[in-house]
């Protein structure tokens, strides 16, 4: 499911390849870091909250920085009817990132 989104970024000309590839693995490992399974709701809040800052730190550090709008699975949840993520782990919502408007001189 994961693979056939980004696809589409691909396609598109959002992403290259290479971010795709990136980006499944980045995820990969996240979903292998985080198990939310057997967490509390409180837990789960703070582990999603510790991995969207870890997720925002890759994606900033990738050359070219990669938009956070194109990891989010479902458009903007790590959750969904099959649990986000094929229905693998990630269980909650994503804050979406705050965009500030670049004033035109």
């Amino acid at each position: 499911m994961e693979k056939t989104r980004l696809d589409k970024l691909v396609s598109s000309g959002k992403i290259t390849a290479d971010q795709e590839t990136a980006i499944i693995n980045e995820l990969a490992a996240l979903n292998t870091k985080y198990n939310l399974s057997s967490l509390t709701g409180a837990q789960r809040k703070t582990q999603m909250q510790a991995m969207q800052a870890e997720l925002k730190t890759w994606a900033a550090s990738q050359s070219p920085s990669i938009n956070l709008a194109y990891l989010m699975p479902f458009g903007g949840g790590f959750g969904g009817p099959r649990g986000g993520m094929g229905g693998r782990g990630f269980h909650g919502q994503w804050t979406k990132p705050t965009v500030t408007p670049t004033p035109t001189p």
